[in-house]
């Protein structure tokens, strides 16, 4: 049986993380830190992203790091990443 994807919008993302906190949105962006790693960019934004106790103004600004490094790499697609 295959896996149910969601993509995830980091646009929304960051802002409802802005509003709410990391903490709140720690699978999603456990799975935006799992997208960056997996395209080989922000590799250490991707680390203090995934990790659930760094203070959370690191990790929205790592989330800041990641979604441009996405962008350029995605190159024209909209801000996305899959969650499995």
């Amino acid at each position: 049986m295959g896996a149910t994807v969601e993509i995830i919008d980091i646009e929304q993302l960051a802002w409802v993380v802005a509003e709410d906190g990391p903490k709140a949105h720690d699978t999603e962006l456990a799975a935006v830190a799992r997208s960056a790693r997996a395209s080989g960019v922000a590799l250490v934004a991707a680390d203090v992203l995934a990790d659930r106790d760094a203070p959370a103004v690191a990790r929205q600004r790592a989330l800041g790091m990641v979604a441009l490094d996405l962008a350029a790499f995605q190159a024209g697609q909209p801000l996305q990443a899959a969650v499995a």
